[in-house]
């Protein structure tokens, strides 16, 4: 039988079992087993921890008694998970009448459902199986389904792909239930809409955190493997966009196989994190197997401008003499497991994390410590006044990522910026100098005066020699590599912080509930509108005397200067975005597309173009003036329907039709020829459409 288990069968789940049996409940390892004498009353909170909570409700305990069994065939353990459930059956009865909030929460409930149905599958055949237990016990399920079907209790982020993943399961095992078609229905279509809005185009999840798309490409793989099973059918990009998201996860793990403490990321290897028969993406297979299977990931510089992350590395390709790899964020999707940390970035040169974000700690969000991991003072980025940004739904969209002017073998350009701080936009430019050296370019506008740090924390396995406020040295401890840091700029202060408890600075974690010290540089500069000009250069493999910046053509011009008067690089340009480009670039990484196809005809012939039009099913109303259209990549000028008069330009009228003005060169068409609908579709699928838009609903 294919189902779900929260649990495994193995040596260390049977001894979680046995630990159980004993009166000892055991959920995971950061936790001490609780002991426990007679009933329970469903309130324990033993911890004072919300999660431990969670996963008692979750019913762990029978998960692992259920492994015990399958393994052992001993009827104690299925006998214990039977005291459990009927023990929470009597004290949590349905949604209205229960002892704890956490008996009837969306995720909750939803791995309840799981192991309660993994319990099902074992105790039904057994030799003490009872009726009158079994038929209240269909009645839970029943009322599971229910709970998770509604949608009031639905949770909007990847908690409701838990509870749609345990809906599906019971619509397939006990069919005999009156809304089982209903269920797997809204099951099924609330999946696809939650992986769509999630994950992004370029397969990246939208969750802020390496370690989350981890957990949310691997819920999704089991999904379409029971979907395959059991013969359920998904539509054809399902299977691309996690082959998409493989590809995501091989070029942002590191060398050393970990994945970049971004939001709320631990310290855990990635290479083992999918089994071999789930491995979609032939760069993944390189990655996993370390070089054994599938094709080296040779792309040095990446840029997902739908998802707010860039990604540079060289330690994968064997051109480069300086191994380096860095991971830039500035996206603000939604505040689940979201950091004050964008326009922050990640670097490791060599074998050593020189600067590094801070990983979760834990999810007490009252818990002192867990609020500074998730602010601006853990990251690398730009604090102002002293003060951290707010992490609340009022600031989804307002931080964004855009591409460079150009790119060359020289040199690789990102931009990003954001309005977090109120009346405060800050931009951050990163040029990678080939495998030399990182620019970073802060400017910061504002009417006002105010306090601007520049933040920068290093990785415990790095020392920092101070040569003085404007020029410091890192040097690893683990091998010969180092890195100079140097402010170009004047900076009014400098403060080196270690460990620092009151108020806390300069901590890093990588385990649950663990924290140790490093050391963060924090570079003070006062004003109304002011810059940064920082150059991190590994080994001084480069020697940059001066940098030059002047504004010109809507471009900003970079020359470096050694000390000779030499232009080490032809000019860098690297493109100013206007209000109306930057909107732009707001409906490409926080809004939808859609590719107009297969509903095209003709609607009007005029004189050297076609006007035609294609039914995108959209209510115009909720995304009003805010879209753009791409033909092939290129941005077709936008002007309203009637104003339409000449080729190549569009518009999404509030008929829900989009309008384009085609070139009867471009379809070699005469002037004369009115193309039929099959024709039209013919040439979109050669040269695809594509309509952004935010949806207000």
């Amino acid at each position: 039988m294919r189902l779900f288990k929260r649990t495994l069968p193995n040596q260390s789940s049977l001894q979680s079992a046995d630990l159980i049996l004993d009166n000892k409940i055991f959920l995971f390892k950061i936790w001490e087993p609780y002991s426990f004498k007679g009933n329970l009353s469903w309130t324990e909170d033993p911890y004072k921890d919300k999660t431990w909570k969670f996963y008692l409700h979750c019913l762990r305990m029978v998960s692992f008694l259920t492994n015990g069994y399958e393994m052992t065939k001993d009827l104690k353990y299925l006998k214990k998970a039977v005291w459990f459930i009927t023990s929470w059956m009597e004290f949590n009865p349905t949604p209205e009448k229960n002892v704890s909030e956490w008996a009837w929460s969306g995720h909750g409930t939803a791995n309840r459902l799981l192991n309660l149905i993994y319990f099902w599958s074992e105790y039904k055949n057994s030799p003490i199986y009872n009726e009158d237990f079994g038929q209240k016990f269909m009645d839970l399920l029943e009322t599971h389904g229910h709970f998770l079907a509604d949608q009031k209790n639905y949770e909007d982020y990847n908690h409701g792909i838990f509870q749609d993943q345990a809906l599906l399961e019971l619509t397939v095992f006990f069919k005999h239930f009156k809304n089982c078609n209903e269920w797997q229905e809204i099951a099924i279509s609330r999946l696809l809409a939650r992986f769509n809005k999630d994950v992004s185009n370029s397969g990246v999840h939208r969750e802020h955190s390496p370690a989350y798309h981890v957990v949310v490409h691997n819920l999704f793989i089991v999904i379409k493997d029971f979907m395959d099973y059991h013969k359920i059918q998904y539509p054809a990009d399902f299977s691309q966009k996690l082959y998409l998201m493989q590809d995501f996860l091989a070029y942002m793990t590191k060398s050393n196989g970990y994945l970049p403490l971004v939001g709320d990321t631990g310290l855990s290897s990635a290479f083992n994190s999918i089994e071999e028969g789930h491995i979609l993406n032939e760069h993944w297979a390189y990655r996993s197997s370390k070089g054994k299977q599938g094709t080296l990931p040779e792309k040095i510089f990446f840029a997902y401008l739908d998802s707010g992350v860039a990604l540079f590395r060289t330690d994968l390709n064997k051109h480069f003499k300086n191994k380096i790899f860095w991971y830039f964020s500035c996206a603000f999707n939604s505040i689940i497991h979201k950091h004050a940390d964008d326009l922050s970035f990640e670097l490791q040169y060599k074998n050593t994390d020189f600067i590094v974000d801070s990983g979760k700690y834990n999810y007490k969000e009252k818990d002192e410590f867990r609020k500074y991991f998730r602010s601006v003072f853990a990251h690398n980025t730009i604090a102002v006044d002293g003060k951290t940004y707010p992490l609340n739904k009022e600031q989804i969209g307002k931080s964004l990522l855009f591409d460079s002017y150009e790119q060359s073998e020289s040199y690789y350009v990102v931009q990003g910026c954001h309005e977090l701080y109120s009346g405060i936009r800050i931009y951050r430019t990163m040029i990678q100098l080939r495998d030399q050296a990182l620019i970073i370019h802060d400017r910061i506008v504002s009417d006002k005066h105010h306090q601007y740090t520049q933040i920068f924390n290093i990785g415990k396995d790095v020392s920092v020699i101070k040569r003085d406020n404007d020029n410091f040295l890192l040097v690893s401890k683990k091998e010969d590599a180092t890195i100079s840091l140097r402010q170009m700029y004047h900076i009014s202060s400098v403060s080196i912080l270690k460990g620092q408890e009151n108020p806390i600075y300069a901590w890093q974690s990588y385990d649950f509930n663990q924290k140790h010290p490093i050391t963060s540089l924090h570079f003070t500069k006062d004003g109304q509108s002011i810059e940064f000009l920082t150059i991190l250069a590994m080994d001084d493999s480069i020697h940059i005397d001066t940098v030059k910046i002047h504004e010109a053509n809507n471009f900003y011009h970079f020359r470096f200067i050694d000390i000779y008067g030499n232009n080490l690089f032809t000019d860098i340009k690297v493109r100013k975005y206007s209000e109306e480009e930057l909107f732009r670039q707001k409906i490409r990484q926080y809004g939808k597309s859609k590719e107009a196809k297969d509903a095209w005809e003709l609607f009007s012939n005029r004189n050297g173009y076609k006007l035609v039009r294609c039914n995108m099913n959209l209510n115009k109303r909720q995304i009003k003036n805010q879209f753009f259209v791409e033909l092939n990549g290129v941005l077709v000028k936008t002007i309203y329907a009637n104003d339409i008069d000449s080729a190549n330009q569009a518009d999404f009228y509030s008929n829900g039709y989009v309008y384009i003005s085609i070139a009867n060169e471009d379809g070699n068409w005469s002037n004369d020829e009115r193309p039929t609908k099959e024709q039209l579709n013919q040439y979109f699928e050669r040269n695809k459409l594509i309509l952004y838009y935010l949806d207000e609903s």
